[in-house]
């Protein structure tokens, strides 16, 4: 249908909205498409990178790498690296447990208590043998095991982590590690099951790759 000029104009004046139908002109109705977040695709460049098998994690997750930021030291004359800690690992119902005896720098031992839904926490180790009895005594059902010693008084004290955990399934195991500090995150590699735990945000991802320093 053509319209004359004039009553184009009166169609766009008196009634906008309801005219413009009748008045056959056409209105555009693109939806603008959805859009998603880029990946992440330029690598971090850092003073001090990361070396052997914490490098290659490190590299080859790119997200991971903007999660973690630059490996850093927890002393201010002390640069980054990987130390040699003491670690112990142990397996439960719903989770795990593992042990450093330091975090960088700090001689503080820690505990990462890891859960069946990926997150985590971790607490100072805060076990004396000289004063904590070693085991609480309790009886576990049948095919399962009390936690003892550092794992075990966490778990007795910290009702939450119990309940989270059940009883363990496994002995504590361990031997040598390697721990790096992160601008926002941790890794630690543990011997007895050759993994290497990466924690950031709050969440652990765990990598079964052969330790290189």
């Amino acid at each position: 249908m053509r319209l004359s000029y004039a009553l184009r104009i009166a169609c766009l004046l008196l009634a906008p909205t309801l005219l413009l139908t009748a008045c056959d002109i056409k209105v555009p109705t693109t939806t603008p498409p959805a859009t998603t977040p880029p990946p992440v695709t330029t690598p971090l460049t850092c003073a001090t990178p990361p070396t052997g098998s914490f490098l290659s994690i490190w590299q080859g997750d790119l997200t991971l790498q903007a999660a973690l930021g630059c490996p850093t030291s927890n002393h201010p004359r002390i640069l980054p690296e990987a130390w040699e800690v003491a670690t112990a690992i142990q397996t439960f119902e719903y989770g795990s447990m593992v042990w450093s005896d330091h975090i960088g720098w700090y001689e503080q031992p820690v505990i990462y208590v890891i859960y069946a839904d990926g997150t985590y926490q971790r607490f100072d180790d805060t076990f004396d043998p000289t004063v904590d009895p070693a085991s609480g005594g309790e009886t576990p059902p049948a095919g399962l095991l009390e936690p003892v010693n550092g794992f075990g008084k966490l778990w007795r004290t910290e009702a939450s982590v119990r309940a989270a955990l059940g009883w363990a399934t496994t002995a504590e195991s361990g031997g040598p590690g390697r721990f790096q500090l992160f601008e926002r995150g941790d890794m630690i590699w543990v011997s007895p099951t050759g993994e290497t735990f990466v924690f950031t945000g709050g969440r652990v991802t765990v990598f079964n790759v052969p330790f290189t320093e």
